[in-house]
């Protein structure tokens, strides 16, 4: 069995900042946070990729870093989502 560590955020405004912060410094730990910033283009799902092309595979790549980042998004919420 593998678990997982979220920085829980629990729907406070006034505690936002400081989640937002730690949870910046743990994407950029798990490689997604250029995906968060905007600076890695994630191509659509319907988009057919083949690993074989290197361009390709750079997509598939941002791809799995913005899959990681939604389920740790969605794994950090506490209240309703």
């Amino acid at each position: 069995m593998k678990s997982i560590k979220v920085i829980e955020f629990n729907d406070k405004e006034n505690e936002y900042r400081m989640w937002a912060r730690k949870f910046m410094s743990v994407a950029t730990t798990r490689g997604y946070r250029d995906v968060l910033l905007g600076k890695t283009i994630v191509p659509p799902q319907d988009e057919t990729l083949d690993e074989n092309v290197p361009n390709d595979k750079i997509k598939l790549k941002g791809r799995n870093v913005n899959d990681k980042a939604y389920n740790d998004l969605i794994l950090a919420c506490s209240g309703e989502i």
